[in-house]
């Protein structure tokens, strides 16, 4: 289990050698620089602490359909009778759009209407249920007691790139060029790790091949 927020503060303030005392790194102003380094470090890899999966059950002739909270990436989606769905390209999603109210049947194709939606093509004519594996971004943290989603032996790359966030809003270059190695070099050791480890993401196929 990962760090507590306020231990995390912690570790940034000695990491950069500030005093509790120091209004300029105040509890509020550490959150949010801690923040806005969760949010980048979600975006680093697919990590697989923020690999997520959810049902979708197709309403007939509705093909936008709400993506979960906190989605970042589709990893992939299956309907158990066609396997996995295929990523649309721009000119299929535009074809999409003129035939929708045309062509029904089981879903085949995907694809993202902005950041809130999910798109699939045929437009369903009965009630399917498609799996939906996906990535996630870190939740930010307010309570001293909340926690995010990265395991504890990583928790150096929140307090270093915190750090390194929290230098260049103070003006401090040394610090900042320091923080960012430091936060490179230990990125590198666990995108190593994950990759050694990481599992392949559970997929429904066709169980009649």
């Amino acid at each position: 289990m990962a760090q507590q927020l306020s231990d995390i503060r912690t570790d940034v303030r000695e990491a950069g050698n500030y005093s509790s005392s120091d209004g300029n790194v105040s509890d509020a102003v550490m959150t949010r620089v801690i923040n806005r380094a969760l949010r980048r470090i979600s975006a680093e890899f697919d990590w697989p602490w923020l690999y997520a999966e959810e049902t979708i059950s197709t309403v007939a002739g509705t093909t936008d359909y709400n993506l979960p909270t906190r989605w970042a990436k589709t990893a992939w989606l299956s309907e158990e009778n066609v396997g996995l769905l295929r990523p649309a390209t721009h000119k299929q999603s535009r074809r999409w759009i003129e035939q929708a109210t045309r062509v029904t049947g089981r879903p085949v194709y995907y694809t993202h209407e902005g950041a809130s939606q999910i798109r699939l093509f045929p437009a369903p004519d009965a009630v399917y249920s498609v799996d939906h594996g996906y990535y996630t971004y870190e939740a930010a943290l307010s309570n001293d007691t909340d926690t995010p989603a990265i395991p504890d032996p990583y928790d150096d790359l929140v307090v270093w790139k915190s750090l390194e966030f929290l230098a260049i809003r103070r003006g401090e270059q040394e610090l900042m060029q320091n923080a960012r190695r430091m936060y490179q070099d230990q990125l590198r050791v666990v995108t190593d790790n994950v990759r050694a480890s990481k599992e392949f993401a559970s997929i429904k196929t066709r169980q009649d091949w």
